[in-house]
């Protein structure tokens, strides 16, 4: 069975994201790429929240902006 128009463009839609995040990840370190970072990061958490990412996709793209990660929370107190 072939793909629907929806399937195909859903699952272009992901590897462009994954491509996005690489390419902040790979960016040397700073300013423009934290921010960058942070605002794909909230983009992927709203999609997820909305129902367009599944579970996987999502945590596939934010183990990608992993170092993006809020730095303000001091260890001990993050839940893991």
């Amino acid at each position: 069975m072939s793909e629907t128009l929806a399937e195909i463009l859903h699952r272009q839609r992901i590897e462009s994201l994954v491509r996005q995040a690489q390419t902040i990840r790979a960016h040397p370190p700073g300013e423009e790429r934290m921010r960058e970072a942070q605002r794909m990061i909230y983009g992927v958490m709203l999609d997820h929240a909305l129902g367009r990412l599944s579970h996987a996709e999502r945590a596939q793209l934010l183990g990608l902006l992993d170092f993006a990660r809020d730095t303000h929370v001091p260890e001990g107190l993050q839940r893991g």
